[in-house]
Order: C-alpha cells, then structure tokens, then sequence
C-alpha cells in the first residue's frame, strides 16, 4: 500500500495486489505535481503508520492493510478502509486484475452524491447498485462525497460499478416474465438492479444495444388484497435505454414478505436487490493493475468539490453569450434556412444569442466536418452575416467519419482509427491533432464560435474490446470524451488565444473526472419527451453538477 500526501485535505491512496510492482501510470484526470506540504509520518513497532496533515490525520493498520481517516481537530473517524480485493484475469491476452475497494458505513443516515449523470430518476446513491459505463443519456463521472464529510476520486477509466449487488433473487435467463418473492433483511429502502453478474473485460453492456427493449420490475405486499403495486422500474417508454437499470422501493418492511413481478424483452440478465444492510460504499472496476484513489477531506460538499477541483482542474468562466438563450432544431438544411431564422429573429425583436447547426451540413460529401457547398455555397460569409446579427454560431461535429471522406482517409492510412470502426483512437496525441485541425479549417477558421461533440461516449462502443495508442481500450473506456474535448481546448487555447481559444466552450454527449478544464459542458443525450423523462434528468443533472 501507498500514501501519498498531495495537500492538507486530500491525499492519494494506492493498494496493489500482493508484491506486485507495477509502475507508476500517469493520471490522465489527475494533476502530477503539488507544491510541498508539511507532514509528520511515524512508525509504530506493531509496524502501524500514521500520517499527519494540517487538517487530516490517516493511520494504516499493519495487521488490516486498511486505512482510517480522522479529522485532526475533532478527533471524528471520518472514513474507514474495508478490503480491497483483486481478482486474476485476462484482457486482450495480457494478465491483469479486477479491482474492488470497500469504504464502511459512515453512519446509516449517510448521502452518497455525484458520480455523473445517471438515468435511474436517483439522486442519493447510498447501498444504490449503479452500472457505469459511457452510454447516450449517461455520463460518468467517478467522483462521489458523502454527508459525513469526505469525497473519493476513483482514478480507474474501465468499466466500474458502483455497490455492486450479489443477491440475485432472478439468476440471469432469457427474455420473459415471472415473479419472485423476497422478504428484506432490514427496513428501508432496496434498490433493485436489472443486468448482468459483473462481468470480464471484453463483454459488451446488457442494455442500450438497439430497439426499445421491455424492462419492468413491481413490486407489492404478500396476502394484502388492497396493497397497491409500487413500479420500481418502467424503462419501457425511453427512446434510448441506457446501461444504467436501477429501481427503488422506498420504506419496506424488515420480515414482510413481497412479490416482485418482472419482465424483460433482453437475454442473458438477472435481477438483483441491495437494501440498508448492505451498509458500505464499494467501487469495482474490471480492468486494473492497482486499487488507486484520492481522499478528500471536505468537511462539506464545497469542500469536497473544491478538492476535486485541485486534483482534476478549474472549471473555466464560460463567455457571457453561452449563457444566453439557444436556437436548435434537428439541423438547418442550408445556409440560406440558418440566416433566413437569425434574420427573423432579429426582425421580431428576439433575443437569441445563438444558434446550432446540426448534422448533415456535409451533405452529400460524407460524414465529416465539411460544408457541402451545394447548399452552403460560402460558410465563412455566413458567419459573418451572423456576427453582423450579434448571433453567435455553434456547429456539431462527430469523432467518426464516412469511409469516402479524406478525414478517414487520413486517419486510416496513419493506423489512428479504434480497431475497425469509424472512430478515431481519440488516445493517441497526434491523433488528436488531426482531429482538431479538420475542425481549424472547416470552423473556427471562418469564426465558428463552439463545437457541438455528439456521441462522444463514443457510439456503439468501438472503445470495447480493442487496442489504442496507450493500450487496452477496456482499461481506457470511460475517458473518451475527456480526450476528445481536450484535443479542441487545447488546440483553440493554442491557435485561438483571444478569440475562441481566451474562453473555450464545447457542448457534448459524454464526460469523465476533469473534463471541467476543457471548457465542455454536458447536455443528457437523446431522452424521451415525456414528464418521467423530465423527472429523471432533475435527478441526473442535480448528481452531475455535485460531481465536480
């Protein structure tokens, strides 16, 4: 095990299966130097070790191999260590291990916050057995703190869950229907998880795979004819269901026995329950080579959030425009329907301030970041008819391309592209490069203010199963978006200093710990419009903005 003092309040924490001595891997979320800070360290002869800050003291048991937190002030435990466990397998013909670390109830009237944003309408993940993984309408972000005053940076990019649960009351099988009936170890809330057993690297998510697949899990009271049916899960009705299947059941009785009725149109998946005695925050990643985390010593969730922040970057002030009011539609077909909109809003008084140009401006030139000029005959005076306006101008671009295009050209005859996909290795820097500069040329050349980054999870998972230019894309999974917004902050911050690049802003699909400092905000995908639908993204959007 290793402790690394990075600040007063936050300190890393490295465990590593048995003897094993990995090297160091660089961070792609969290900053490589801090200034000195002061700190006592001691030995105990049971060969204990204790460690001081100004504000936190950490004491690693010889005996456990865990680690307690306290506040140096109050002298309060504020977290304790459970195990860390690692698990031997495969991925892509190379060793490695799963890799699992269990924090202890801090008390069981704790909330647990954050983590990115999530369709499951949940906002406190305490004892919640959450799937994270990237997927249209859900973003991770492994950052979560906690009411009793602490945060937890969970530096691994593969596929994780969140408390994962292992009581399968229906053991995976194929689509249908049935009932099963439980009765819970504790009074409380149960959450209720549709999906696989954790799963080895290389597998593919149970869900978000095409179609609108059933899943519906009811729940009600044995031998009560008046009892009514509580819905714990109704994914029915989404336009795209995501990874992510997790229900609630609030205040159920401990001894009483319920039937919880079932049905899904997917194979392969099971459905399990997770209630108050679960009593303990677990993290579980599928590819790893150590247990790597940072403690943050918050005290609140400013606090909290702030030591993200020192570890992963500032969140930059957005240009006063992209506060304003938004004009988007499915996308403008030509550069004469874009100006003819601005030019009406303007006539009417309107105060929009800027407008999107959606898809398929490439029009019959293949998917890419080019402008047919059939029907945009001039971008570059377009945009300065809409500077003339006082409208700022927003255009979306893809991390694929169309198999005709020079961009995949160029892409593929370098060897820049995720296996046999269409996406480029978004982990390779001169890659990245390229990816920019086809952007520099077609956009902010000409004045484009901001990039729209759709499907930035990415799409369809090319990222799966594959290798980039920093190795496994299982061990790399979650971080695409984080790559991809970084390629365009960093080139506009570069080549655009006082123009696009003194404010950077993007708009994307997807995001990771430290996407913040890209100047990239996330919008929640492709939802349903329906008033559940909006209930769920109040949820969502409250546990992303307390995600750092």
């Amino acid at each position: 095990s290793e402790l690394h003092v990075c600040a007063d309040k936050i300190l890393r924490v490295v465990h590593r299966p048995g003897a094993a001595t990995e090297s160091w891997r660089p961070s792609l979320i969290a900053r490589a130097d801090w200034p000195p800070v002061a700190y006592n360290a001691s030995v105990a002869a049971a060969g204990d070790v204790v460690v001081e800050t100004n504000a936190v003291v950490a004491h690693w048991s010889a005996t456990s191999g865990r680690l307690t937190f306290t506040d140096r002030q109050s002298g309060r435990v504020v977290l304790q260590e459970g195990n860390h466990n690692f698990t031997e397998t495969e991925d892509l013909g190379r060793s490695t291990w799963q890799v699992e670390q269990t924090w202890l109830e801090g008390s069981p009237t704790e909330g647990l916050y954050g983590g990115g944003e999530y369709q499951n309408g949940l906002v406190n993940f305490k004892n919640a057995p959450v799937e994270m993984i990237q997927f249209n309408t859900e973003a991770v972000v492994p950052f979560f703190w906690s009411t009793e005053g602490y945060g937890i940076l969970w530096d691994n990019y593969a596929w994780t869950y969140l408390n994962p649960s292992d009581k399968a009351l229906v053991a995976p099988v194929s689509s249908g229907s049935g009932s099963v009936r439980f009765q819970p170890e504790a009074p409380g809330d149960h959450f209720f998880f549709v999906g696989r057993a954790f799963p080895r690297p290389g597998k593919t998510p149970a869900f978000g795979h095409g179609g609108r697949p059933v899943v519906e899990i009811n729940l009600t009271e044995a031998g009560s004819p008046s009892a009514v049916a509580v819905v714990v899960v109704n994914w029915e009705a989404y336009s795209n269901l995501p990874n992510s299947i997790t229900g609630v059941a609030r205040g159920l009785k401990k001894g009483v026995e319920y039937v919880v009725s079932y049905k899904w149109s997917v194979d392969d998946v099971g459905l399990y329950v997770q209630g108050p005695e679960y009593g303990r925050t677990t993290l579980r990643s599928f590819v790893g080579d150590s247990v790597d985390y940072y403690y943050v010593h918050g005290g609140s969730g400013d606090g909290a959030v702030a030591g993200y922040r020192e570890i992963t970057g500032a969140a930059p002030l957005y240009a006063k425009w992209v506060y304003g009011f938004w004009q988007c539609k499915e996308h403008y077909d030509s550069q004469e329907h874009v100006l003819e909109a601005v030019r009406g809003f303007r006539s009417r008084g309107l105060p929009v301030d800027a407008i999107v140009q959606d898809w398929h401006y490439w029009g019959s030139l293949g998917w890419g970041p080019q402008w047919d000029k059939s029907i945009y005959p001039d971008p570059a005076a377009m945009v300065q008819e809409l500077n003339s306006l006082d409208m700022h101008f927003m255009v979306s671009v893809w991390s694929k391309f169309d198999e005709e295009t020079t961009f995949y050209r160029q892409m593929s005859a370098e060897g820049w592209l995720l296996g046999s996909s269409n996406y480029y290795d978004a982990w390779n820097p001169s890659a990245r490069e390229l990816f920019y500069n086809f952007s520099k040329a077609a956009h902010f050349s000409i004045g484009v203010d901001a990039l729209w980054l759709d499907a930035t999870e990415p799409e369809g998972l090319p990222n799966s199963n594959t290798h980039t230019y920093q190795g496994s894309a299982n061990a790399l999974m979650n971080t695409y978006s984080l790559m991809t917004t970084q390629a365009i902050a960093d080139g506009l911050r570069r080549d655009f200093p006082k123009a696009q690049g003194a404010r950077v802003f993007s708009l994307t699909r997807s995001a990771f710990a430290g996407q913040q400092r890209t100047g990239a905000a996330l919008w929640s995908g492709d939802t349903g419009s329906t008033w559940d639908v909006m209930r769920h993204q109040v949820a969502a959007s409250i546990n992303y903005q307390m995600s750092g």
